[in-house]
């Protein structure tokens, strides 16, 4: 087990606290670099199973739907979280974003669950829709 020592009051820290382990200085087009190697202390599981219930997410423009759904699949709790997203710079985005996965993490924690996000690609739907042509898309 690697361990350190602090320099001004030799209070020694265990070791897996974010402690550097190895740094490196180097110079590499005109610019100085820090290469920092820390050791980081594994997180524990938060959450319980997803069988035991989960709260659904389902991002849309201007709005993120939630529904906290218990093991038998019935809906416990439900609500949006808005978003303004319209005419933002990149940092407000990210900004208003991180605010509302912030709220959603919240309400995992107080329900004690994990959150599902639905892997959505429509790739191949829109494959499929070119091939077939446009007017088979007017009719259909």
């Amino acid at each position: 087990m690697r361990r350190s020592e602090n320099s001004k009051n030799l209070e020694v820290i265990p070791a897996g606290k974010g402690e550097s382990l190895s740094w490196r200085i180097f110079f590499k087009n005109n610019r100085w670099y820090i290469a920092v190697c820390v050791e980081v202390t594994e997180v524990l599981l938060q959450s319980k199973p997803v069988r035991y219930g989960c709260i659904g997410v389902d991002f849309n423009p201007g709005v993120i739907g939630w529904c906290y759904v218990d093991f038998n699949g019935n809906t416990v709790a439900k609500g949006q979280i808005k978003l303004n997203l319209h005419s933002r710079r990149s940092g407000q985005v990210k900004a208003e974003l991180s605010d509302a996965i912030k709220r959603l993490i919240l309400l995992a924690e107080l329900y004690g669950c994990a959150i599902v996000i639905e892997n959505l690609s429509f790739s191949a739907k829109k494959k499929r829709m070119r091939e077939e042509g446009r007017r088979y898309v007017l009719i259909a």
